[in-house]
């Protein structure tokens, strides 16, 4: 991906459903953003309330929560082994990570797996080794992460889904979609957060319905 001198701002396409009357908080955010990172310091810095992201560093940690950025293995980094690296502008967002063979990583997550795990200001999917819970993994997994409500101070759950090829040296990482949630709920990766609220009126409605049902044929 070529790198642009001034920082580029994009607008993903970022649904906000409305699930319960009753609760303003209850909205979902997804949003698209389909970036390829393959060269050393491609990156992507996102807001996760608003689904912005920029491609270049917008210097500006009051513009963006976390970003994540591609260093390459190669002959003019070789303590590099191609590997995404995720930081964040400020303390109301956190990586999660969790335990590997050489310490700790940013944890790998699977489609449906809950998120949860050791909150950490930084750190990289694999060491330079090729050691963490994203070596020698390719193919499409997520990271997760948390985010303090601006509304609610709660720390709630979201994740990014990477299309993962690294390589030693080389490849690619592509960061495809993200979602977050703003109801405080726990979120599965790969999945739009839905508020627990919203899935105790579904609850609610669907108990209603089979009472009724019951009714009909007695």
């Amino acid at each position: 991906m070529a790198r642009s001198s001034k920082p580029k701002q994009i607008v993903s396409t970022v649904g906000a459903t409305m699930l319960g009357a009753a609760s303003s908080q209850a909205v979902v955010s997804m949003g698209d953003i389909n970036v390829v990172l393959d060269t050393t310091d491609d990156g992507v810095w996102l807001d996760v309330l608003t689904g912005a992201f920029f491609t270049s560093d917008p210097n500006d940690n009051t513009q963006f929560d976390l970003d994540i950025l591609f260093r390459d293995g190669n002959a003019v980094i070789s303590d590099f082994h191609a590997k995404a690296d995720l930081g964040v502008a400020t303390n109301d967002t956190q990586i999660i990570v969790g335990p590997d063979a050489a310490g700790t990583s940013v944890k790998r997550f699977g489609h449906g797996e809950v998120i949860s795990g050791e909150e950490s200001a930084g750190s990289e999917t694999e060491n330079p080794s090729g050691v963490g819970n994203w070596g020698g993994f390719t193919g499409i997994a997520y990271v997760g992460f948390t985010h303090r409500s601006p509304t609610t101070s709660q720390q709630e759950f979201g994740w990014l889904e990477l299309d993962y090829q690294a390589g030693n040296p080389g490849g690619s990482i592509t960061v495809r979609s993200f979602a977050y949630g703003d109801e405080g709920e726990t979120a599965r990766a790969g999945l739009i957060p839905e508020p627990a609220r919203a899935g105790s009126v579904a609850a609610l409605l669907a108990g209603g319905a089979a009472f009724f049902s019951r009714r009909r044929r007695n």
